[in-house]
């Protein structure tokens, strides 16, 4: 991997940049909207959040920018929204089973049902992760998704009890779910791009108005349909590995609009958050072999990838060149955590 790279909060001067990866996303992800106007107010509402002084989360956003140290070339965006929904419902369906009998004809079934539910209002969301196709090497993107949970690891106090993160269902290239051709389009009859886009500018109320309130038997829908719930999207398999091995579960919530799986966790179980402890650096030297860890500073956060020597449990020789990309100096700590 790499070494040159940082990750480091969002700023304006970086819009050009987001809004690029924004259009190379394609479909589905409303969390990195392909909207300048949208994209600038984003940044703005993070950078008040990174210079807030929170003691309870409300409704502050978080973005982090992944640059090219050498060539200071933005290569991805990850982003933490610290508590969704409030006065704004945030809807998934509950995917259950129930299991029937009829002894007079000695017939027993099993049957799928979706509820609508709103179970992760008030939680503390991780969203907006892409990376640059060309900077898809081995372990950029590990990185890129579990950094931010470094800066979870150290303000704790800014976000919600649990965690979770939607992952983007299955789309084809054209635009259009099977999920939502299956079943939302006979209850909201507008094109699944325009209402992806409704639900981050507008306060969601046509779902309120127009979405099936009673459970939904998932043997009635088309088997295209069945058959993507549950189901993420090609691109996203990789994501969803990471923050599986980070402790997140599918918990048989899905995404009302595309069904791409919902993973959750509490927040103190999240690998990253549980294994990550301050260091003091004692030392610079120019070269070190061994394993990366993560490393970042929390105030104000920079966060890298590189060796370290671990002179004890809590004291470290760190590289120059790292020691350069986070702008620190022997007696800095750190918080570190394993890659």
């Amino acid at each position: 991997m790499n070494p040159l790279f940082v990750l480091r909060p969002m700023r304006q001067t970086d819009a050009d940049d987001l809004y690029q990866m924004a259009l190379a996303v394609g479909y589905g992800m409303t969390s990195l909207l392909a909207d300048r106007a949208w994209l600038y107010r984003e940044i703005k509402r993070s950078e008040q959040s990174f210079h807030k002084i929170v003691q309870i989360p409300n409704c502050e956003k978080y973005l982090f920018a992944l640059e090219d140290y050498a060539q200071k070339k933005i290569m991805g965006v990850c982003g933490i929204e610290a508590r969704v929904g409030g006065h704004i419902p945030v809807y998934s369906y509950k995917l259950t089973q129930q299991t029937v009998l009829s002894k007079p004809i000695d017939v027993q079934q099993c049957r799928s049902i979706l509820h609508l539910a709103n179970d992760y209002q008030a939680q503390t969301e991780l969203c907006s992760l892409y990376l640059s196709t060309q900077y898809r090497i081995a372990g950029l993107g590990s990185f890129l998704s579990k950094a931010r949970l470094l800066y979870i690891a150290a303000h704790q106090q800014r976000f919600q009890p649990t965690v979770f993160a939607t992952m983007r269902g299955q789309i084809d290239r054209a635009g259009q779910s099977p999920f939502w051709q299956g079943l939302l389009r006979h209850f909201i009859p507008i094109p699944f791009t325009k209402a992806s886009e409704l639900t981050v500018t507008t306060d969601k109320q046509f779902i309120a108005d127009l979405m099936p309130q009673h459970p939904i038997y998932v043997d009635l829908l088309p088997k295209y349909c069945q058959r993507v719930i549950g189901k993420p999207h090609r691109a996203t398999i990789p994501a969803m590995h990471i923050l599986l091995k980070e402790g997140l579960q599918y918990q048989n919530y899905i995404d009302i609009f595309d069904g791409g799986p919902i993973l959750a966790s509490p927040l103190p179980q999240i690998h990253t958050v549980r294994n990550s402890q301050y260091c003091q650096i004692t030392k610079l030297t120019k070269t070190i072999h061994g394993t990366p860890y993560m490393v970042c500073t929390t105030e104000p956060f920079r966060a890298t990838c590189a060796p370290i020597n671990h002179l004890d449990l809590q004291t470290i020789e760190l590289m120059y060149t790292t020691a350069e990309q986070l702008q620190v100096q022997p007696g800095s700590t750190l918080l570190v955590a394993p890659l």
